[in-house]
């Protein structure tokens, strides 16, 4: 008795070591996200936006004095950020300045010799390619506030979405992993939390397709008017589906136990 009651205690921890981060990272983009566009407008700061592997991964860069700089990044909830180095900061050599919006990855509808990529955008005012990242960042004042105008909601949308997901979840495990402590492990209680634990992920799942969908439609659509057609964006394939299948399994799971459940408690009226 002792190894499983020590297990779902570490388990327990787990869930609100867990939770604490996934509010922290929730909350930091909550408060970075309208901070970062007055930044980046007055050409304070610098923000990029990735949908990779049905992922969206953004960052945002911004010197702070003469010796130090406050960086986020995230990437489905995993945060690292807050670096004061010591020596002074310099930018990447492939950034053009401060106030610039970088999206990705695009690519050429057309393969061509990398040669040919500065030609590519030899008409767009504005327009910087990437090569390592298959980016395009837009520095030209209009196009960043318009381009921040036509992503705010599906990028909103889909942090918002993977953040509250992930507390709710976490939520529910830790008050299962409680009962079962307590001996409820096949308790009506904890299977209703398995249903919620399923929709939720079946829910948060659709959802974030949606938003980016929506969110890659916006990218794509300005930066293809922005550059005569000449890139497109490189879709990959996504990871959404996995978290769809594993809310349809707890589903299924939840169901077994509550026919399983009701089946232990007619036998008991029977007897």
């Amino acid at each position: 008795m002792k190894s499983p009651t020590l297990l779902i205690r570490i388990l327990k921890l787990i869930c609100i070591l867990g939770e604490f981060i996934a509010c922290f990272t929730l909350l930091a983009a909550v408060i970075l996200i309208p901070i970062s566009r007055s930044l980046v407008n007055g050409h304070r700061a610098n923000v990029e936006l990735f949908v990779m592997n049905g992922s969206l991964e953004w960052g945002f860069y911004a010197p702070i004095g003469n010796n130090g700089s406050l960086s986020y990044h995230s990437l489905e909830g995993l945060t690292v950020g807050g670096s004061l180095p010591s020596e002074p900061v310099k930018l990447p050599a492939y950034t053009t300045g401060l106030g610039t919006i970088s999206i990705g990855p695009f690519r050429m509808k057309d393969a061509g010799e990398p040669s040919s990529l500065p030609q590519a955008l030899a008409g767009a005012k504005g327009v910087v390619h990437q090569p390592f990242s298959e980016a395009l960042t837009f520095t030209d004042d209009q196009d960043v506030t318009q381009l921040w105008n036509l992503i705010k909601w599906p990028f909103g949308i889909a942090v918002l979405c993977v953040g509250c997901a992930g507390l709710i979840v976490l939520d529910l495990l830790r008050r299962m992993l409680k009962r079962v402590g307590s001996g409820e492990a096949f308790s009506s209680r904890n299977i209703q939390d398995m249903r919620r634990i399923a929709f939720t992920l079946i829910g948060s799942s659709i959802l974030k397709a949606a938003a980016l969908g929506w969110l890659i439609g916006s990218m794509g659509n300005y930066a293809t008017q922005q550059t005569a057609g000449k890139f497109t964006f490189a879709l990959t394939s996504g990871r959404g589906l996995p978290m769809l299948v594993i809310g349809m399994v707890i589903l299924v799971l939840a169901e077994i136990f509550r026919q399983g459940l009701r089946l232990e408690e007619d036998a008991q009226l029977t007897v």
